[in-house]
């Protein structure tokens, strides 16, 4: 089960609206911004000391469904299958403890129930969202 927070952050007279979504395990998502003119997203996770970013896009597998999705602006949909990038190197260069192939499949399996669940409930998400996520 996934809630999200919503909230103001002030930043040098900037206002912008954060979004944070917490599990009840205490696992956090936050997506913070956009790269390639909003074609891909990037997160932020945390649960306790683990602290990692993940970049997702829309895979071209999704080539497929191209003609249902209809593009405005910077707006990029994730779906229906998602590409995600796995970014430990803080943990590996930053806390000198990398990851366990054990907690990088539980990530995995945690990320990709956030995206095809909740992340569609994001002002980040555009339609369609995603149903399949591959990691790499």
């Amino acid at each position: 089960m996934w809630t999200w927070q919503k909230f103001d952050d002030d930043s040098d007279g900037i206002t912008i609206t954060r979004e944070i979504a917490t599990n009840d395990i205490g696992v956090s998502i936050e997506p913070w911004g956009t790269q390639g003119a909003g074609k891909q997203i990037m997160f932020k996770y945390s649960h306790g000391d683990i602290e990692i970013e993940l970049t997702a896009r829309r895979s071209p597998k999704s080539v497929t469904h191209q003609s249902e999705i209809k593009f405005g602006g910077a707006d990029f949909p994730l779906g229906p299958i998602c590409q995600v990038w796995f970014d430990d190197r803080k943990m590996t260069f930053i806390k000198k403890r990398p990851l366990t192939v054990v907690q990088r499949l539980a990530i995995e399996e945690t990320f990709s129930d956030f995206l095809t669940t909740t992340f569609r409930d994001c002002s980040y998400s555009v339609p369609p969202c995603a149903e399949q996520v591959e990691f790499y």
